[in-house]
């Protein structure tokens, strides 16, 4: 599980993604998509934070979130996914966890 503190920016780094024979996966033909959502019921287009990179020249990415972004997630457990979809249409999904959201102890805008 990973644990965030609303209101705080985070980044998550994925990477090197490379092919089960340790190769590096060649993304410049490629979408890598991030996605926040309550649950897995939820769908994708409900999402309450998702990024995607377009066609990265490399295979370490990183997502960042504002403080803006997980201000806005209320406390709680949420689920967490990372897709690379390519040109020609195939995806594979590399990584899924639950975030859990937890408040800061303190409460003004100076944490």
């Amino acid at each position: 599980m990973i644990y965030i503190k609303q209101g705080d920016s985070e980044t998550f780094v994925v990477g090197p993604i490379e092919t089960c024979d340790n190769k590096p996966v060649d993304l410049s033909a490629a979408t890598v998509k991030m996605i926040i959502k309550q649950s897995m019921d939820t769908s994708d287009s409900d999402a309450n934070i998702s990024q995607s990179v377009e066609n990265p020249d490399t295979n370490i990415i990183a997502f960042n979130l504002t403080a803006e972004q997980t201000a806005a997630l209320l406390p709680g457990e949420y689920v967490f996914g990372i897709k690379i979809v390519w040109d020609s249409g195939a995806a594979r999904e590399i990584k899924r966890e639950k975030i859990q959201v937890k408040q800061g102890v303190f409460n003004d805008a100076a944490n």
